[in-house]
């Protein structure tokens, strides 16, 4: 008795992007957070020194994840800094595909 293929695993859930293209981030809609309160409780120099986390940022496109909903998550990365520039990370994440555009 012959096995039946199945043709799912000719349509992957995980799609490298090579090379990495150019995108946009839009850091509102790719990173969770807490509503902020309306007045900072904190110190001018935490805020000063702390990673920002809203905006537009311009990042690399490194691979697609298709969830069980259909819905697609695209691995980027990109580097966010302080609102004095002084502080600076490289962060690499799975985002919403909504929340990337093509940078030309």
């Amino acid at each position: 008795m012959r096995r039946r293929e199945v043709a799912y695993p000719r349509t992957p859930t995980y799609r490298e992007v090579r090379p990495p293209l150019p995108v946009t981030i839009n850091l509102d809609q790719a990173i969770a957070r807490d509503n902020p309160p309306l007045r900072s409780a904190n110190p001018l120099w935490v805020t000063a020194y702390s990673i920002k986390l809203t905006g537009y940022c311009p990042g690399l496109l490194h691979a697609w994840l298709r969830l069980d909903t259909g819905v697609w998550l695209a691995e980027c990365s990109c580097i966010v800094h302080s609102p004095n520039n002084d502080v600076r990370y490289d962060l690499r994440q799975w985002v919403p595909g909504s929340a990337i555009t093509p940078r030309t």
